[in-house]
């Protein structure tokens, strides 16, 4: 899967997340359920990275201390089984409408499991395009621009989260 994921868009999450293949391989070993798959039948149409993250790093990202995705390090990262503080939308990747509404609806979805299950509350998330800007709108109901700054987002007070499916 990581090999369809790199491949995709000619490489469009390594310029996406400024990081070597070898560094987001890394990041796969380290948290292999934050990468997901959007497939159109058998074919990779797109992909996004939903990270887990510690205390000291929500607190890094709510202070402006880490200001880019490639700033955490992969011992920011919670592995499987450990307690989230928060979660960071790392990459976004679809390749046409259909895909892009999947790759949305995939992002909210997980946030919702995430949010009953494991109690996550936080979302920190940049919008780098229109594209993300409208996904970010989409999910919290609130106007984004396409700013390139990590923003805060208490997903606990959104019913697209919360509310019945």
């Amino acid at each position: 899967m990581l090999e369809s994921l790199l491949a995709l868009n000619d490489g469009f999450v390594i310029r996406a997340a400024n990081m070597s293949a070898e560094e987001l391989r890394a990041r796969f070993e380290r948290c292999p359920t934050a990468f997901h798959c959007v497939l159109r039948g058998s074919e990779l149409v797109g992909f996004f990275i939903l990270l887990p993250v510690n205390e000291e790093c929500s607190e890094a990202l709510r202070s402006g201390r880490i200001t880019a995705g490639r700033q955490v390090q992969l011992a920011d990262l919670v592995e499987p089984g450990g307690h989230i503080a928060a979660m960071y939308l790392s990459v976004v990747c679809a390749i046409g409408p259909r895909a892009q509404r999947a790759a949305i609806e995939g992002v909210i979805a997980t946030l919702r499991r995430l949010h009953s299950t494991e109690g996550v509350r936080w979302l920190f998330a940049r919008a780098a395009t229109d594209t993300g800007a409208r996904m970010l709108a989409r999910l919290s109901g609130t106007p984004f621009e396409a700013d390139g700054r990590i923003h805060a987002i208490d997903i606990s007070r959104y019913e697209i989260i919360t509310g019945p499916r």
